[in-house]
């Protein structure tokens, strides 16, 4: 394996860029010996690498080389890959050591690859899950490559060692393809009940996505389970799961305690019942024994025995049973016992139906449950950017629909025809840019220095580590796309994947890949096979886990450097205390941002900060109330600044406003209503220069007098 001479050009512009100098003494002796490598002379860089090493270099790129040199000369690697490997995991960057292992393939790429995992699982709080995920991983591989067999071994380890209900899931794939139907219907029903939030059901559903239809339907009609004589299946259980993510702590745990009520109700009233059966069966005995001895008095005339009484004696009979007194409900516990989503795991058995509102919960009430997160399968790990959409669900959206929903999408898009498509078939796009930071850095630099920055250049850095993934509702041809598209086709891994020419001479080309017939993976050449090579991996990325993934729209940004970004945030000068107290618990402690949109009738926005802990989030959200608690206060004297058009849609929007805090993460709510959005849309001159009312050359509106 000979490194390329753009392999040591990136090199070497990574080791002056992440690691100047100043920072790392070593960095000259890396390039020499990456450049002594490139000219053949491998027992020279072996030694400047085994130097810097030595003296005790921290840097992974130096460990990483001298174990792919060590590879290519057949000595011992293993150590020096696995120490690479724990210094990338304890420092948290891995754009520098992608570079160095770009050429790298096979069972080496493998090896090295395990290695990483295994060092960042290390440093996980629970890392015997991480270490599952990794199983899963192979697991699925070894799967996908054909080698049934092993794979079955390692879901085998899975089941019995995690409650991931992905696990269960595939196991049972895998026995229902070898055969064993009442081996694959049981693992279903184990998966069902290890399914406890929505979350879940929406990782096992991304999982799912790429497994046939047949399969899938196999899977919804034998995963159930009998609980108190009712039938349990997965969309009954998503139906439950979604209504209790819809209740606050406080209705959850008001429901479990009537759930307690109603159950201590009906076990009184059967110990009733008993009770009252047991008094009829006495009295029903002494009323025989009665008839007997009348009989019996009747055939001897002369008989003096005095008959039995006819009523049981107070002190002998049953006391008479009294009307089941109505217990109080149970007085809740000082603090809220954890009530679980999932029925199976304890949680109450409650009719499925949508609870009354009632009204704002108290503010030390506990948040809603988590929503599932976005779908994040084959983006690279050091995914900076997130942009989301859901076409089809925007399209459906009543707003849409009044503007002539997905058929005029469509006609504006003739494109899509083409591709036999139409937006209603697009279930979501997502598009990830990587390092984003480090792609501003030049820039930042330039302007710094009172430069213009090219936009050319930044939009090519930019474009340059993109990578979009369509998920569709209907099945394509990815060889009739190929066609439509023009695309020419090439393998890597076994993997047929396909280049499009650019449409300009200036524009770079795009490639693709299909991993399934509803999937499409989208970038340049070098970030699809990267893809490619990496696979499908989490569907999850651990940074944007706070995005929820039911919007229909998303911009999320999330880098570990924000955190530090952010250390420069300060209060305007003159602003009220308490925005000067949101800024002090923001600063420094923004770990993302995002900004999600869903329409309906209106369009609610949510503004959310990921912080780098709970205390930050819940002294930031008190700060976040008092400021929309004063901005409120504060529509009735600059509304009348406002065009008046928008007075109302914003006064309504205002106040609409609201915070909520869960964990880490800090919202901010608003619901924009349809009536300003078509002020806006019929009002176009609001928002040029001069176009206020009363502005200078403004001509005003008619009927309203300019502001004074």
């Amino acid at each position: 394996m000979r490194l390329s001479p753009l392999l040591v050009t990136l090199a070497l512009f990574t080791t002056a860029f992440v690691c100047p100098a100043s920072a790392a003494p070593g960095a000259d002796s890396l390039a020499a010996a990456l450049e002594a490598w490139q000219r053949g002379d491998s027992s020279t860089a072996w030694q400047q690498l085994t130097n810097l090493i030595e003296n005790d270099s921290e840097d992974p790129r130096v460990h990483m080389a001298r174990g792919l040199l060590s590879a290519e000369l057949n000595r011992p690697a293993d150590q020096d890959l696995r120490r690479a490997a724990a210094l990338e995991a304890a420092t948290g960057n891995s754009s520098a050591l992608n570079t160095l292992l770009e050429p790298v393939s096979g069972p080496l790429r493998e090896k090295i690859e395990r290695y990483r995992f295994e060092a960042r699982a290390a440093l996980k709080p629970d890392p015997a899950t991480e270490n599952l995920k990794g199983v899963f991983r192979e697991a699925l591989e070894l799967r996908r490559s054909g080698n049934r067999s092993a794979a079955l071994e390692k879901f085998q380890q899975l089941t019995a060692a995690g409650r991931d209900p992905r696990y269960f899931y595939m196991h049972g794939i895998l026995l229902a393809e070898s055969g064993d139907q009442a081996g694959a219907a049981s693992m279903f029903s184990q998966a069902l009940t290890r399914e406890a939030s929505l979350r879940d059901m929406q990782l096992v559903n991304d999982m799912l996505s790429s497994i046939s239809p047949q399969t899938r339907l196999m899977i919804e009609e034998q995963a159930k389970v009998e609980i108190g004589g009712e039938i349990i299946t997965r969309r009954l259980l998503r139906d439950e799961l979604r209504r209790r993510a819809l209740m606050s702590e406080e209705q959850l745990l008001a429901e479990s305690n009537a759930a307690a009520a109603a159950a201590e109700r009906e076990a009184s009233a059967a110990l009733e019942n008993r009770r009252r059966s047991a008094v009829e069966q006495i009295l029903a005995e002494r009323a025989r024994e009665e008839a007997k001895n009348q009989q019996m008095a009747q055939l001897l005339p002369g008989q003096t025995t005095k008959p039995a009484e006819t009523t049981v004696a107070a002190a002998d009979a049953p006391a008479a049973p009294a009307a089941p007194a109505t217990p109080a409900p149970p007085t809740a516990p000082a603090t809220a016992p954890k009530n679980t989503a999932n029925p199976f795991l304890g949680g109450a058995g409650a009719p499925r139906t949508r609870p009354a509102d009632t009204g704002s919960a108290p503010d030390n009430a506990a948040p809603a449950p988590a929503p599932a997160s976005l779908n994040a399968s084959w983006l690279p790990a050091n995914t900076e950017l997130l942009i989301s959409l859901r076409p089809a669900d925007i399209a459906a959206s009543p707003a849409a629909q009044a503007a002539g929903g997905a058929a005029a999408v469509d006609a504006a898009i003739p494109q899509l025809q083409t591709l036999g498509l139409s937006v209603g078939d697009i279930d979501s796009l997502t598009i990830s840019i990587s390092d984003v930071i480090l792609a501003f850095g030049p820039i930042a630099t330039q302007a710094a220095a009172g430069g213009a920055p090219d936009p050319t250049v930044l939009q090519k850095q930019l474009s340059d580590k993109a990578l979009a993934v369509i998920r569709l509702s209907k099945d394509i041809d990815p060889a009739a796309l190929a066609t439509a598209l023009q695309a020419t086709s090439a393998s890597e891994n076994g993997t047929t994947w396909y280049k499009v020419a650019a449409p300009q001479p200036d524009q770079p080309e795009s490639a693709w890949f299909a991993p399934d017939a509803r999937t499409i993976v989208m970038g340049p050449e070098r970030a699809v096979k990267a893809a490619i090579e990496n696979g499908a991996g989490e569907a999850t990325l651990e940074n944007f886990a706070f995005v929820p993934g039911d919007s229909q729209m998303v911009i999320a940004f999330s880098s570990p450097l924000l955190a530090g970004l952010s250390a420069a945030i300060n209060a305007p000068q003159g602003a009220p205390p308490f925005v000067g107290a949101l800024a002090e618990a923001v600063k420094g402690k923004i770990a993302g941002a995002a900004i999600t949109l869903n329409y309906d009738n209106s369009a609610d926005l949510s503004i959310l900060l990921n912080l780098i802990d709970s205390d930050a989030a819940a002294e930031a959200g008190a700060a976040l109330r008092e400021t929309l608690g004063f901005a409120k206060q504060m529509v009735p004297l600059f509304s009348a600044q406002l065009p008046q058009p928008l007075v109302p849609g914003i006064v309504e929007t205002v106040n609409s406003l609201s915070e909520s805090n869960r964990s880490t993460v800090l919202s901010l709510s608003a619901t924009i209503p349809q009536s300003l959005i078509e002020a806006v849309q019929q009002n176009p001159g609001l928002f040029v220069p001069g176009g206020l009312p009363g502005a200078p050359g403004a001509p005003g509106l008619p009927g309203v007098a300019p502001p004074q």
